[in-house]
């Protein structure tokens, strides 16, 4: 008895406990703590953003996103992502106190398979750096409402899919670094 004991206290979790766990501690969905667990090295990097700080459901969003996406792309593994757990929770970070948008975001994921490197280094070289400055997004909108008012009086007259086309205008003068 007290070796079957000492064993089951050597034993790692298995995947079933962890994914069990991730429901249970970090409020994702049994689909997607089942994917995460599927490979030990994703689960353990999925942990290492967590213990970085970042966000549990969005750090399992962008694993099981745009980084499975490109490793699968590569026809790569988890242990093959060149940049640490630390580098996605910055990156995460980043994005929650509006530095960068979810767009350049994957511009970052992208720049950190080929060369990692800091996430705000990255974001600095490609000038990603998002506009928040509300006076300086309500001039480009003026400028944008008054060079397009007929497309203002569809949208006044209940055309939704201008609206789409403003917005449009937008994220093209701010070359797609205004905050939405």
């Amino acid at each position: 008895e007290s070796l079957i004991n000492k064993i089951k206290n050597e034993l790692p979790e298995l995947p079933m406990a962890r994914m069990k766990r991730y429901v249970s501690m970090y409020n994702i969905s049994s689909y997607d703590a089942g994917q995460i667990t599927n490979k030990k090295e994703l689960a353990n990097f999925f942990e290492g953003c967590i213990k970085c700080g970042a966000d549990a459901k969005t750090a399992c969003n962008w694993i099981l996103g745009d980084i499975s996406k490109i490793l699968n792309e590569k026809g790569a593994e988890p242990s093959d992502i060149p940049f640490s757990p630390e580098h996605l929770a910055k990156l995460i970070a980043l994005i929650e106190n509006n530095t960068i948008s979810n767009t350049a975001g994957k511009t970052v994921i992208s720049e950190l398979f080929k060369n990692p490197r800091e996430p705000e280094d990255i974001v600095a070289e490609v000038g990603l750096v998002q506009i928040n400055d509300e006076g300086e997004l309500e001039k480009i909108i003026s400028e944008i409402i008054s060079a397009n008012s007929k497309s203002v009086e569809d949208y006044k007259a209940g055309k939704d899919r201008a609206l789409g086309f403003l917005v449009g205008q937008a994220m093209r003068a701010t070359k797609g670094k205004g905050n939405p």
